[in-house]
């Protein structure tokens, strides 16, 4: 099982500004995804209120830079 922490959406080139991130939604190895909302935006540095221990959703999480996986 693990945590992670929201980091923002990386900077690009060609996007201004970003709005609010309020749903983050992390495959599953069924097929299915685990839907994380917030009605009022994911604040950076945010701890996802969810423990992660599909192999998918793991993968997933650990390889995009919007998430840092914290450490027990």
């Amino acid at each position: 099982m693990a945590q992670f922490k929201y980091l923002g959406e990386p900077p690009l080139s060609f996007v201004a500004a970003y709005g609010p991130t309020t749903e983050i939604a992390v495959p599953q190895k069924n097929g299915a995804k685990t839907v994380l909302e917030n009605h009022n935006g994911w604040p950076v540095g945010e701890v996802l209120p969810y423990e992660f221990e599909d192999e998918v959703s793991l993968m997933f999480l650990r390889t995009d830079p919007r998430f840092e996986e914290l450490k027990s």
